[in-house]
């Protein structure tokens, strides 16, 4: 569930500020409820069980962090739930009598400052539950351990109608005060500029300009100081993010450790590829001497443990048999960071890459038989141009002077590639139960979906026709009828009559006839049967079937799945060979037909090896005179 409304600040009590004559007022109040706090537009909590409690707490005006704005000392208490306190002001200062004769008239609310501990935040996304400060929580930051340094007296609080830039600024990952060092000054004796303009909302003497030109100064200073101690946090994780390049880099260059047996050697990648390729069930197609290493050194192929195990051992690993998720982290760290260079992910992304080709390609690829595929080299439109001319060819004249042809016209078509892609893990779970077929057949599945998802959109766009195939471009048949030998002869004879531009007939014959499976028996008894038979009585027919060998047939199940914008069990197409004249077309970036796979260790906080698989490509509708639709209905 969500957060509730936070309940902080609390307000803050005076007591018998006029019954006393000394120089301090009591107070007490509640300085933090548990609950969260709106922190740059997230919700952010302080768990109470993970906050140490400085020696000394101050108690400050506005988390002014000067001495003149220092009102007294708070002792706290941490209940686990909430953070209350007492103390006593100052109320001789000039803000303190300001707060204690206002805090007759009204409350104040009280604020907290604190320093979270580097690495100590995490998120609770609103799909998970945490119980802190005996509230259940999600959708949060939580700070796990921090220290309180100072509680503030405010006129408003951090509450959720407020901005927390106000009065809390920005470091390490979240630090709810200002800290200045107040160069110059004494911390226990201010002087006597700072103490005349203390007022926090009259300066004294009617206005000082340069107490308020100072004050101006001081907070650019203080931002200046939050933004650099950022950069210098930038940099800090660049250098770090350099530093682990370069090992990647320096690695590249370290030699690939040797597999041997009986005097046979070849290359470690290799050899652990090739006895992983038979428990993933694949052929591999590596070095002959990989194989020989791999099927004597390791008979019945290795599981994904032993392939870890090993090449972390080739890589410098010194430890036992993997037993533990500590020897699994240290195995894969000594691959990644090793003084040799294999690759065991890579090694891995072979064996998977053709296990997603594999299921890629058990999917039905009918769009490889309709469509024209073409490759492309970036993300922009690519255009295909219909060429048309008038005039044609002329009896040359005895002088030899050939005549000019008439203008040329453009009727395009475009078409560009789109990213499709998703993530592929080998967790610490598939390691610890060296589950190798578990992997093989994820891999298979990865690119079954990648097959899937051409499909997909292949004909959503193809089945949305209704634009296309219609009568003004003359390629459509309606009231066709349920497929037969008369239906497909109007089908070919409607073919027969596309023209070019100029009226002249386009010459091609069609060669393929795309069905849903309820007409796959028939269009293959139109392709393949010789003869046909009529047995109605005292009625002359002929034998021979026209349209024998002439039109292959090709099923293709989108064509009656009702998902499919256009769908139709009936309905039937005759279309040219996309080789001469395609009615669709289709893209891939580099020429790219099947999905990339790239692999990688996972990052710090994941353990195992990722990959990621994507392709580029797109489709489109191409020409129209390349096909016709019957239309049964």
């Amino acid at each position: 569930m969500k957060i509730e409304e936070s309940k902080f600040p609390k307000t803050i009590n005076f007591q018998n500020v006029e019954e006393t004559d000394v120089s301090t007022a009591k107070c007490k109040g509640v300085a933090y409820s548990g609950s969260a706090v709106k922190y740059y537009g997230a919700n952010f909590i302080v768990d109470l069980k993970g906050l140490e409690i400085a020696e000394q707490i101050p108690i400050l005006y506005n988390h002014q962090n000067t001495p003149a704005y220092r009102l007294g000392i708070a002792n706290i208490k941490n209940d686990g739930k909430q953070l209350s306190f007492d103390g006593e002001l100052d109320a001789e200062s000039e803000i303190g009598k300001w707060l204690t004769t206002t805090g007759k008239k009204w409350k104040w609310q009280v604020s907290i400052g604190f320093n979270v501990e580097y690495g100590h935040t995490r998120y609770v996304d609103e799909n998970e539950k945490a119980e802190v400060n005996g509230q259940t929580v999600s959708d949060c930051y939580i700070a796990s351990k921090s220290k309180l340094r100072e509680i503030s007296l405010c006129a408003v609080g951090a509450d959720d109608k407020t901005s927390l830039e106000i009065q809390m600024s920005l470091d390490n990952y979240f630090k709810f005060s200002q800290t200045n060092n107040n160069e110059g000054g004494n911390m226990d004796k201010p002087d006597e500029k700072e103490k005349k303009n203390v007022n926090p909302e009259t300066p004294a003497n009617g206005g000082d300009i340069n107490a308020q030109f100072e004050a101006k100064m001081k907070e650019f200073s203080d931002r200046m100081t939050a933004l650099e101690a950022k950069n210098n946090e930038i940099a800090k994780k660049n250098a770090e993010l350099e530093a682990e390049n370069e090992k990647f880099r320096e690695k590249e260059k370290r030699p690939i450790p040797m597999m041997n047996f009986n005097n046979v050697e070849a290359s470690a990648n290799d050899v652990i590829e090739c006895a992983l390729s038979e428990s993933f069930g694949v052929k591999n197609d590596t070095d002959s001497k990989a194989h020989e290493v791999a099927e004597k050194k390791f008979k019945g192929g290795i599981g994904i443990k032993d392939a870890i195990f090993l090449a972390a051992r080739a890589c410098g690993y010194t430890g036992e048999l993997m037993r533990s998720d500590a020897d699994i982290i240290e195995a894969l760290k000594t691959i990644k960071f090793g003084y040799t260079n294999i690759n065991l992910p890579i090694v891995l992304g072979n064996l998977i890459n053709k296990r997603v080709r594999d299921g890629f390609n058990y999917v039905e690829s009918v769009w490889r038989d309709i469509a024209e595929i073409i490759p492309v080299n970036d993300f922009r439109d690519v255009y295909t141009c219909r060429l048309t001319a008038d005039g044609g060819f002329e009896e040359v004249p005895a002088g030899g002077k050939l005549p000019m042809a008439g203008p040329i016209k453009e009727n395009a078509y475009s078409v560009k590639a789109k990213t499709y892609g998703m993530m592929f893990q080998l967790d610490r779970q598939t390691i610890r139960n060296d589950a190798t077929n578990d992997i093989s057949r994820k891999a298979f599945d990865f690119g079954r979906k990648g097959g899937l998802k051409i499909n997909d959109v292949f004909w959503s766009i193809f089945l949305n026709n209704a634009d296309f195939f219609k009568s003004a471009n003359n390629n459509i048949v309606t009231s066709a009828g349920a497929l037969s030998i008369d239906a497909l002869s109007n089908l070919v004879a409607k073919f027969d009559e596309q023209t070019d531009e100029s009226g002249a007939p386009i010459g091609l014959d069609a060669s393929i006839l795309l069905v849903s499976p309820q007409n796959e028996i028939m269009a293959n008894h139109l392709f393949n049967d010789r003869e046909i038979r009529n047995t109605t009585a005292n009625k002359e027919y002929f034998i021979s079937n026209p349209h024998a060998g002439k039109y292959r047939p090709v099923k293709s199940r989108y064509l009656s799945n009702p998902k499919y914008t256009g769908y139709s069990a009936d309905d039937y197409y005759l279309l040219a060979d996309p080789k001469v004249l395609p009615v669709m077309q289709i893209c891939f970036l580099d020429g790219k037909e099947t999905p990339y796979v790239e692999s990688s260790a996972a990052e710090f906080d994941t353990l195992g090896i990722s990959w990621r698989a994507f392709f580029d490509f797109g489709a489109t509708k191409a020409e129209p005179k390349a096909g016709v639709k019957g239309d049964k209905a």
